[in-house]
């Protein structure tokens, strides 16, 4: 949860950058300044405290259609909304909520064999629409066998995705690693991938030795956006 300074842009995430993955500011909510979340981990959480009136939009850095507002009244001054308003709200979403579910459930992987002997295994690689986005990779579990390609489709009209194996070696927006013919041994990155991101809507690793393997989206790692591959002889 982001509070942008006045006049500042929103910046590009970079989970390297402490003024981004970690607190930042005084916690005092008058618009006057950048207050930061930081990274929040399922459990955490992070307060503020309205000390002026006004009106406050904050951003998810990460994600970049989350967005939201603050209104802060004078003290004393009744609430412009109920609670049974904002419930009212929540309730609204359920119907979109339930038909992006019925969405993933119904996704199918596809597999192509290829005159070599090896294969192709097409998996989700996130799907949205810009309102509403599912953060899964599917299948999240998948068995292959060495020399076996695996493609993540982003089907997500707006936001990009991230397969990451091994630790972080730079920006989440650019790509490390061969995925030509990955052994596992050197971290291995997509970079931003997705329909309008300049790395395509796919992300293609072959995989030459056997092995378990796991891999992150690091951009929703705290949605559980995880998956794991086990490579076969």
């Amino acid at each position: 949860m982001t509070f942008l300074a006045p006049d500042q842009q929103r910046p590009i995430f970079d989970r390297n950058d402490p003024q981004q993955a970690a607190p930042q500011g005084n916690g005092q909510l008058d618009g006057s300044g950048y207050l930061n979340s930081g990274l929040l981990q399922n459990g955490t959480s992070y307060v503020v405290t309205a000390s002026e009136p006004g009106t406050y939009s904050y951003v998810c850095l990460v994600h970049p259609q989350q967005v939201g507002t603050v209104v802060v009244n004078p003290a004393g001054t009744p609430y412009e909304h109920s609670q049974a308003d904002y419930t009212a709200a929540v309730d609204a979403a359920s119907p979109t909520i339930a038909d992006w579910q019925a969405r993933l459930a119904a996704y199918q992987p596809t597999m192509r064999q290829r005159p070599d002997g090896t294969r192709e295994h097409v998996i989700l690689g996130g799907m949205g629409d810009g309102t509403a986005a599912v953060m899964r990779f599917s299948s999240q579990a998948l068995e292959i066998r060495a020399g076996d390609t695996v493609t993540w489709d982003n089907l997500d009209t707006e936001a990009p995705h991230v397969v990451m194996f091994g630790p972080v070696q730079g920006a989440p927006t650019e790509a490390w690693g061969d995925p030509r013919a990955f052994d596992g041994t050197d971290p291995l990155s997509s970079g931003y991938f997705g329909q309008n991101w300049p790395l395509g809507e796919t992300y293609s690793v072959t995989f030459s030795t056997p092995g378990q393997l796991a891999y992150v989206c690091v951009l929703h790692a705290p949605a559980l956006m995880i998956g794991t591959i086990a490579v076969a002889p």
